[in-house]
């Protein structure tokens, strides 16, 4: 696992992502399914997978909630030095 984290940490540094962590308390606007925003052919499109499926929506008003949401995780998150950092602590400890 150590090293997965390491990978990860390596990844984010580089640029190709971008790697923030989010609390781990009880509510946060993360507590939702797994979510993608995507353009498709210059329209916005929701992906939301849920445990029946999946759903895709591209309504301007779902995709604007969905990037508020979005927002607000980023906003809840630490900043992605800390993150890569905390990530990189987290290894370390797992590897003793």
């Amino acid at each position: 696992m150590a090293e997965q984290l390491e990978h990860i940490a390596a990844v984010a540094e580089s640029g190709i992502v971008r790697f923030q962590l989010l609390p781990t308390r009880l509510t946060h606007p993360g507590m939702c399914p797994p979510f993608r925003i995507m353009g498709v052919s210059g329209v916005e499109v929701v992906f939301v997978e849920h445990a029946l499926g999946d759903v895709a929506r591209s309504e301007r008003d779902d995709v604007a909630q969905m990037r508020g949401l979005f927002g607000a995780m980023q906003a809840d998150a630490l900043p992605p030095r800390e993150s890569i950092d905390r990530i990189r602590e987290i290894g370390k400890d797992l590897a003793k």
